[in-house]
């Protein structure tokens, strides 16, 4: 058993409030959650528990403390507890909590490993079991294979989700407005910078190279359809291996912005082997380069996302679905960029214009994109 205790510095009796919340709710919370004892005098606090559960109890206060120029919700400690707090610190089951808000593929709960699983694993076998059914079956009913599962999966999560809402709405409540969250983040230039800089130029190259250019170019020069999903294959490959590493080494060295910037410039140099050579194995070697770039950038890309929205006091879940809607919208541009370069040049010079675009909005990126600087000095907790 330890007392740790901290002061709160520069005070702001408003921001003690909002951490506290009304009547110390946000303080019961923690105690409750992490079985400590939690008292204070103005910024003066203490803590006394286990250790470890002190340690967290600590690192929670100071996240919310961050954040506390504005009212704090009660989910939003919820989730602090849940381990979705910028620390290095420990969870009380011995696993390392990444200073990150869901960048990592570490789950949470058995259900997020069994989704986390199903994703990885459609994206291994989707390209070869596709190029398979083509071979055998042909082209369009591997699309209305695709669309009858995608209609299946779509209707499925609709009534999940209108399930859970009917039942977490409380009786009386009025729906929040859509478009009410989009005012006050597309106001911030460091959520625009990312979209249009980065997350947009990033689903442009994805949806372009993987399932656009790279095939038609394989197909000019006599591959097969299950050759095709194989080399595309290389891309999940690379992904998978190196997204992890991207994640914990981005969060650690707090290089986010950096790791963006590196993807995108990636994203060129992938360009470089099927542009250089008429090999067999350019296409392969570009595919698992144009792999590891995106892994450079996904889980980074999410973290500034959920930053932008905690420090600007916007609702975490409609910023990232915002987000997801504005990426969405960057692949379905893919495809029809990629095609109107390729129809007036050729698919080499096609991927070489993509990856011109990544590289330039990259460094872009790099020297516009500015992050925000916490509301309090990183302190380390002393020990009574």
């Amino acid at each position: 058993m330890v007392i740790l205790r901290h002061a709160f510095t520069p005070l702001s009796n408003t921001r003690l409030a909002h951490l506290c919340g009304p009547m110390d709710e946000h303080l019961r919370t923690i105690e409750g959650g992490l079985q400590v004892a939690i008292s204070h005098r103005q910024e003066q606090f203490k803590i006394d528990g286990a250790k470890k559960h002190a340690e967290r109890a600590l690192a929670v206060l100071q996240a919310l403390y961050e954040i506390a120029a504005r009212p704090i919700r009660a989910d939003t400690v919820q989730l602090m507890l849940a381990g979705d707090e910028r620390t290095g610190l420990e969870a009380a089951d011995g696993s390392r909590l990444l200073s990150t808000r869901r960048a990592d593929l570490k789950a949470r709960t058995p259900n997020q490993s069994v989704v986390i699983g199903a994703l990885l694993a459609a994206g291994v076998c989707g390209p070869v079991g596709g190029g398979i059914i083509a071979d055998q079956a042909g082209f369009r009913a591997t699309f209305l294979l695709g669309a009858v599962l995608a209609l299946g999966s779509g209707l499925s999560v609709s009534l999940l989700l209108l399930r859970g809402r009917s039942a977490a709405r409380p009786a009386g409540a009025a729906p929040r407005p859509a478009m009410g969250s989009a005012l006050p983040l597309f106001r911030d230039f460091r959520f625009s910078a990312l979209m249009v800089l980065s997350a947009i130029p990033t689903k442009i190259a994805s949806t372009a190279f993987l399932f656009c250019l790279v095939p038609l170019l394989l197909t000019a020069d006599g591959a097969t359809k299950a050759e095709i999903g194989r080399v595309q294959m290389m891309y999940f490959v690379a992904f998978i291996l190196v997204s992890p590493l991207a994640a914990s080494l981005s969060d650690r060295w707090q290089a986010r912005r950096g790791f963006i910037a590196a993807g995108g410039i990636g994203t060129l140099a992938s360009c470089l082997p099927i542009v250089a050579t008429q090999a067999l194995w350019g296409p392969p070697l570009a595919i698992a380069l144009f792999g590891l770039s995106q892994a450079l950038v996904g889980a980074p890309q999410l973290t500034l996302v959920s930053q932008i929205a905690r420090e600007g006091g916007l609702q975490e879940t409609a910023t990232i679905g915002w987000y997801r809607l504005i990426e969405r919208l960057g692949g379905a541009l893919g495809p029809v960029t990629a095609m109107a370069v390729a129809v007036a040049t050729s698919y080499r010079e096609a991927m070489l214009g993509i990856g011109l675009l990544c590289g330039a909005s990259a460094l872009l990126f790099w020297i516009l994109f500015r992050t925000g600087r916490p509301a309090t000095p990183a302190t380390r907790p002393q020990e009574a």
